[in-house]
């Protein structure tokens, strides 16, 4: 048999059943969607590199924990550490906990808009 006479019977039987045929189809299409979407998400979020115009000059700073470090910091700490330090250009804060828009945790340590210069980034809540 040739490849042309293997295709010919492979397309005969995929339309013999067709309904089969269709649950592949769709089963290959959602396959392909899936890894798609997770590699857009992965690629994005790991691969690119930063936005930024240094951005080989980012360290990341975690306070010592009673077992281990990457303990954090607490908003103040990041505050005092933000206002007093001479090592870095600017600092940002990142937090995995979802602010409560009425706890008044950020306007109370906002700073005000001439504090820092306008490169300086901002700490903001959800």
């Amino acid at each position: 048999m040739t490849i042309l006479q293997d295709v010919r019977y492979g397309v005969r039987v995929l339309l013999k059943s067709s309904g089969t045929t269709l649950v592949m189809l769709l089963i290959l299409g959602l396959g392909i969607g899936a890894n798609t979407a997770i590699f857009t998400l992965v690629n994005a979020l790991y691969l690119k590199p930063l936005p930024l115009r240094q951005p080989d000059e980012v360290v990341r700073i975690f306070a010592k924990g009673r077992y281990a470090y990457g303990a954090g910091f607490s908003y103040p700490e990041y505050i005092a550490l933000r206002d007093h330090t001479t090592s870095f250009s600017a600092l940002a804060a990142e937090t995995t906990r979802r602010l409560a828009p009425r706890s008044g945790l950020c306007a109370r340590h906002r700073s005000p808009p001439s504090a820092k210069s306008a490169d300086s980034p901002r700490v903001a809540a959800d």
